[in-house]
């Protein structure tokens, strides 16, 4: 847990064993674990926040907006300022990368023969074309 972010309660004027704090950490698994802690950020109890089904399903955005406070509480104790119009970029940013999806479903459509993985038979790189294919399209289907 070396990666954690923390960041200790606003409520300063409660002695230091009440007092708080929010601790977040990516897990290995790419989800996000969340924890209210003690003062010294150590627990062993906390929330899993999924990133593919559970709260990615159940509460859109949600693994998002915790990613997010992750970042801006790392920039914080590094002390850089995150400015919070960030988002305003995000439209444009959504829009490079569907291009950039479209492109490559376009290629993986055209399932050309030496757009493989080297060392692959024509059978596994019909396969590999038709997974990529799929996957691409999927990823489409899920941006807005």
């Amino acid at each position: 847990m070396t990666d954690k972010a923390m960041y200790l309660t606003d409520d300063r004027d409660l002695p230091l064993d009440d007092q708080r704090a929010l601790v977040i950490f990516p897990g290995g698994n790419g989800d996000w674990y969340l924890q209210v802690t003690p003062h010294h950020g150590r627990s062993m109890d906390g929330v899993r926040i999924c990133t593919s089904g559970g709260a990615a399903s159940a509460c859109p955005g949600l693994p998002n907006a915790i990613a997010e406070a992750y970042r801006c509480m790392k920039a914080a104790a590094d002390g850089v300022h995150r400015d919070p119009g960030f988002q305003s970029e995000l439209p444009s940013q959504l829009a490079e990368a569907k291009a950039l999806f479209e492109e490559a479903l376009e290629k993986a459509v055209k399932a050309d023969k030496h757009d493989v993985p080297f060392g692959i038979s024509c059978e596994e790189a019909a396969t590999w074309h038709r997974a990529q294919a799929s996957s691409l399209q999927w990823v489409l289907e899920m941006l807005p």
